[in-house]
């Protein structure tokens, strides 16, 4: 019998094309608002390698009391990926693995389980003299529950975004038989989705938002789309080689020109919600009521 999987770890996996692993990429990892979950990546360094912790001071036997010494430590802050909001949850770190640079956190209940949007880790160690010495950052994306009855805000899901462009299965993708988009690049769109509101005029005081508490859920929607749109349309147009030989021509990569398209059509449809809305806050702010001594 297999052993039993704890389902409560959550670890961002590594994305591959064509097989090969995209170790420098940034990761994520999607979690479920309300649940508990525990945090298990790998430090990785600029080249995607794993880090041996040992040369930092932990002791590769994981069990021992040594694992994490006082002169050394792993910790971990959350807070929300647009930056908009300063605050910050810092939790504790414990290796798992010094040699292959295995660590692990509890993501914080209440101030981040229990918040759905998008959020960043960065985990650091410290060496024996204190010093911070390495950090990495991924993204955790925390998906709205109805598990949790507090709040109706949120990003869309990770599988809705994936139901609206048809990539909600590798088997749909027929030529690569994966996902399009990984979790951390429909992190990274909702997050520019948030940002571009905010800095899109005219500002509007009482409609600043965060990663958090967006709470246009069609406009985060389509915004996603588009933003993705845009990274795939780089990927084709990069890495576009047309290939003739022996009368056969394969140009699979000529996707760029579908793609510049459709990314077009979603930022003019964007665009305009997002101007209407603001327009519309805007306006709203421009009326109001004030007590008058008289009846």
């Amino acid at each position: 019998m297999a052993a039993s999987q704890d389902h409560s770890i959550k670890t961002p996996q590594i994305t591959t094309s064509y097989d090969e692993a995209l170790k420098k990429r940034k990761r994520a990892v999607r979690v479920t608002q309300g649940t508990t979950a525990h945090l298990q990546f790998t430090f990785r360094d600029d080249c995607g390698e794993a880090v041996d912790l040992t040369t930092f001071g932990f002791s590769t036997d994981s069990s021992s009391s040594s694992s994490t010494p006082t002169t050394s430590k792993i910790e971990a802050r959350f807070r929300e990926a647009s930056l908009q909001d300063t605050s910050v949850f810092s939790v504790a770190g414990t290796v798992i693995d010094a040699e292959n640079g295995i660590v692990k956190c509890t993501i914080p209940k209440t101030q981040v389980m229990d918040v759905t949007g998008v959020w960043l880790a960065n985990a650091g160690v410290f060496n024996t003299s204190a010093e911070l010495v390495l950090t990495n950052e991924m993204f955790v994306y925390n998906e709205k529950s109805p598990w949790v009855t507090s709040g109706t805000k949120g990003p869309p899901t990770i599988d809705d975004v994936r139901l609206s462009i048809r990539d909600s299965d590798p088997l749909v993708n027929e030529l690569i038989d994966n996902h399009d988009y990984d979790v951390a690049e429909i992190a990274h769109a909702a997050t520019r989705c948030v940002q571009y509101w905010n800095e899109q005029p005219p500002p509007v005081s009482n409609a600043i938002f965060t990663a958090l508490n967006f709470p246009f859920r069609e406009i985060w929607l389509k915004g996603i789309q588009l933003f993705l749109f845009q990274i795939i349309e780089e990927h084709y147009r990069r890495n576009r080689l047309p290939y003739n030989a022996g009368g056969t021509q394969i140009d699979d990569k000529n996707k760029a020109p579908d793609y510049n398209r459709a990314w077009s059509e979603r930022l003019q449809e964007f665009r305009q919600l997002v101007i209407h809305r603001k327009a519309q806050l805007n306006a709203d702010n421009a009326f109001g009521s004030v007590m008058s001594r008289y009846s």
